[in-house]
């Protein structure tokens, strides 16, 4: 019965009724049995509840007899996976079934297992009906049912798992294998709070033993060296800041005070909502031997620039003594024509010393703008000549660079064309104009002299010509693998043309 109290309170109740009939009466008894019928209640809610685990569960579910190692009941998910329907299962001993041949093939034993409260397989391998073998995890219970001990299986399927270890274990692996390979240390650190993790060939590397010294960025700032501690910091803040990797050379000190020099590279994997780096990892590399061995290039290119530097000097230096040679001896000479050949051996040195001059004074002796070169070349040729100064110089220079080598046939070949105009282009003249255009358009390179004197008789030409001069610009255009040709208009032009 269900009877309502005054209070309003459900209760249940037994009624137990004995009529009279003599009597005429009906008597009876009434049982409280509320507790039960909740408990009985919470038992079909905790069934039900257990039936829908039991039912849905992604692993499987196997129940057997304790006694008889028969299957009583088995879940969706375990049938899915066995290949075998409910029916080919129940009332089945494991053993008939064999799909755990490797661990319970002794069904003595099996069961002995199973009276303890907790029995746990890693990688069984279990067979299913269509003879494919599957690796699974098996952990098993005992307990009573309506007073019938029984085991609960629970087998999951680990087979993805497994690969996926796998994989991982030979990546793992393959990376520690080419760290030790190429000697790199590795690093860990945690921005936010200073604490890192540094790998056993890091703590080597350095000369230590494995956490010889506790791995934290305080620790590690210890070590780096004054001279590259503000350089650094300043790199990995940026790094924290922009989410961006870094590679920074610095110099560590090992255990035994001597200082190493390494390269460390790294970058972000953890952000915060800002994307500044929470977490960084990366690689020290013992980059010492490289180091030095880049010290001494250095040492030997330096080295050699001084000697490049000191034997142009000298070259200069002989020059100028072959220069003040010519002309003391023109000086001396009485012959017109031996005094002008002089004077012009002359100049066609000077016009080299200015180049080597250029050179000694440059980072790069084997090459040089041209801006630097031509601009002081054409004045020191000009101040040569008694009529300098009523004769204008236009100089239209770009600035493009030429190896040593040409500027020095570049050099001699302007000299020869610009004396030839000054001795020539303006006799009887009171003043005159010569400029001087050098261009580079693409690769090839355009070097013209011009003056309005008087210009020059139809029949000289360049090639053909049987004076000194203008054989040697013919010559010094053919090392220069270029061409050249004169042109009288308004004066004399020559156009020198060659690929850079």
């Amino acid at each position: 019965w269900k009877l309502l109290t005054k209070k309003g309170e459900l209760r249940y109740c037994v009624t137990s009724l004995k009529l009279y009939p003599d009597k005429g009466i009906l008597e009876g008894s009434f049982i409280d049995i509320t507790d039960r019928k909740l408990a009985e209640g919470n038992l079909h809610k905790s069934e039900s509840r257990y039936r829908r685990l039991f039912e849905t569960a992604q692993d499987g579910i196997l129940i057997l007899d304790a006694e008889t190692g028969k299957i009583v009941d088995v879940n969706p998910f375990l049938i899915d996976i066995l290949c075998y329907s409910k029916e080919q299962l129940i009332e089945k001993t494991i053993w008939d079934i064999g799909f755990f041949k490797d661990i319970i093939a002794n069904r003595d034993n099996f069961l002995e297992l199973q009276q303890k409260e907790y029995v746990r397989y890693e990688d069984l391998p279990l067979e299913t009906a269509s003879g494919q073998i599957v690796e699974v995890e098996f952990v098993s219970n005992v307990y009573f049912v309506d007073n019938q001990k029984v085991i609960q299986c629970n087998i999951r399927d680990i087979t993805d798992r497994k690969k996926a270890e796998k994989a991982a274990y030979e990546s793992e692996n393959r990376y520690a294998l080419t760290l030790a390979a190429v000697n790199d240390g590795i690093w860990d650190w945690n921005v936010s709070n200073g604490s890192a993790f540094f790998s056993a060939s890091y703590y080597m590397m350095l000369g230590y033993e494995d956490r010889e010294f506790p791995a934290t960025y305080v620790n590690w700032r210890l070590i780096v060296n004054p001279e590259d501690i503000d350089r650094v910091e300043y790199e990995l803040q940026k790094s924290i800041n922009t989410g961006k990797g870094f590679d920074i050379d610095l110099r560590m000190k090992k255990k035994d005070g001597e200082w190493l020099w390494v390269s460390t590279r790294g970058k972000a994997i953890e952000f915060d909502a800002e994307r500044k780096a929470l977490r960084m990892v990366g690689t020290l590399s013992d980059i010492t031997e490289r180091k030095l061995a880049e010290h001494n290039i250095k040492s030997l290119l330096e080295e050699k620039e001084i000697i490049l530097k000191e034997v142009h000097h000298r070259i200069k230096n002989n020059m100028n003594t072959i220069k003040s040679l010519l002309a003391l001896q023109a000086n001396n000479s009485r012959e017109p024509a031996a005094v002008d050949t002089l004077n012009d051996a002359e100049n066609r040195i000077q016009s080299m010393m200015v180049l080597y001059d250029k050179l000694y004074q440059s980072p790069n002796v084997n090459e040089m703008p041209v801006k630097n070169y031509l601009p002081s070349l054409v004045d020191q040729i000009i101040s040569n000549f008694p009529n300098s100064k009523v004769v204008r110089i236009d100089k239209n220079i770009d600035d493009f660079i030429l190896d040593s080598k040409r500027l020095t046939t570049l050099g001699i070949l302007i000299n020869e064309l610009l004396t030839n105009a000054m001795k020539y282009a303006f006799q009887d003249r009171a003043n005159g104009l010569i400029t001087v255009t050098a261009s580079l358009k693409g690769n090839q390179v355009s070097i013209i002299i011009q003056d309005n004197g008087v210009g020059v008789p139809e029949s000289v030409n360049v090639e053909k010509s049987t004076g000194f001069g203008l054989q040697l610009v013919g010559m010094l255009t053919k090392q220069l693998r270029g061409s050249i040709r004169m042109e009288s208009e308004n004066g004399t032009r020559f156009i020198l043309e060659f690929e850079k």
